[in-house]
């Protein structure tokens, strides 16, 4: 559970820093792979790079997957918090 807490705390570091708009995970009950989903203000590239220093990643709890989009600018306001 201590790499949890260190996986809020960087995504929260993250969102200060204005690299990340907004994240959140999916409840645990329910079925699928899919647990959480993040969505960033900066590049693919860039975020790959981020992503990697996240300690779940790091320590090989779990993996991330990549799909880039977009929006209008201003649709997301910066800052929100992790839920």
């Amino acid at each position: 559970m201590d790499v949890i807490r260190q996986h809020h705390a960087f995504f929260k570091e993250m969102t200060d820093q204005g690299s990340m708009a907004i994240a959140g995970l999916f409840p645990f009950d329910d079925q699928g792979e899919l647990r959480a989903v993040a969505i960033s203000r900066v590049g693919a590239e860039q975020t790959g790079k981020l992503i990697q220093e996240d300690p779940p990643v790091t320590a090989g709890v779990i993996k991330i997957e990549l799909h880039p989009w977009g929006t209008v600018k201003g649709l997301l306001a910066a800052g929100q918090p992790m839920e």
